[in-house]
């Protein structure tokens, strides 16, 4: 979901972890030079969740974490590789906490296929979430309150193998 914390909470993993940190957001900037708002005006929704998509599908990373934006959930084939190569983790807050951190959807450029309310977005995203997700964890008071909830929910993780 917007504003979560998602590249936030993913520094501070990486440097409490020692990895590389990647935000797929700014190499979608990168690789097409021009901001994700501006791409999402001269592409459209579904031309922008293929390019997000594509660029998460040739994705090579190890050793990192990696912040996508918040509707990689849509394009198939990119989560697809991100299950691939990662641990999955949906960041999760309701819909009264989005709405405090987020302000006006339309103005921060969130995609939405059929969702012109915060409400709506989320009941779209919800289920997308839950089917990609390894792992959920609900946000903290803070991102490194969240980090630590991350960074538990994984230890946990793998001594459950």
């Amino acid at each position: 979901m917007p504003s979560v914390g998602k590249s936030t909470v993913g520094k501070i993993l990486a440097e409490r972890t020692g990895r590389r940190f990647i935000d797929t957001d700014f190499l979608l900037v990168y690789r097409y030079g021009a901001s994700l708002s501006s791409l999402i005006g001269a592409w459209g929704t579904e031309q922008f969740i293929a390019a997000e998509s594509r660029l998460l599908s040739e994705l090579k990373a190890e050793n990192a974490v990696i912040s996508t934006g918040g509707s990689a959930v849509y394009g198939d084939a990119g989560m697809q590789r991100l299950q691939e190569i990662s641990t999955v983790i949906y960041l999760e807050a309701d819909v009264a906490a989005l709405r405090r951190r987020l302000g006006n959807m339309q103005k921060r450029g969130v995609v939405a296929r059929n969702a012109d309310t915060l409400e709506q977005l989320f009941d779209e995203r919800l289920p997308l979430y839950r089917r990609w997700a390894n792992l959920t964890v609900p946000i903290g008071n803070s991102p490194a309150s969240t980090a630590e909830r991350v960074m538990a929910a994984l230890a946990e993780s793998e001594n459950a193998l």
